[in-house]
């Protein structure tokens, strides 16, 4: 379900960014305090859980520009095979989306933290 007006993130949306976050690489605690305030507007045009980050403050530390966090989650089915993916997408240094997408056609709704695997995609540690 889209939604265009911004509300405060659920547990599950807020546990979902921690899990990008949980990783440290450079610019992260810029992006963990920006975590701390942003609100959220819900779903895409295909009825995926993507969702958009709105700031109300624009005095938020930035961290690198435009870019994807170094870090990724894959969601699992049942059967423990890959259904889809999270990215993290930065604009001018502040989050801007977490994108949730699916392996196949049919989209992705937010997914079950419990469903996820988190790896650093940049090969760090």
């Amino acid at each position: 379900m889209r939604s265009d007006v911004p509300s405060a993130l659920t547990s599950s949306e807020r546990a979902l960014l921690a899990g990008f976050l949980s990783f440290d690489f450079e610019g992260v605690a810029a992006l963990r305090a920006q975590a701390a305030r942003v609100t959220a507007r819900r779903g895409c045009t295909s009825g995926c859980g993507t969702i958009s980050f709105v700031h109300d403050r624009f005095d938020d530390a930035s961290s690198s520009p435009d870019s994807l966090v170094p870090v990724e989650g894959s969601v699992d089915d049942d059967d423990g095979q890959s259904v889809g993916g999270l990215l993290l997408i930065l604009r001018d240094g502040l989050l801007d989306q977490m994108e949730i997408y699916a392996v196949d056609a049919d989209p992705l709704p937010l997914p079950d933290l419990r469903r996820v695997t988190w790896w650093r995609s940049d090969g760090g540690g």
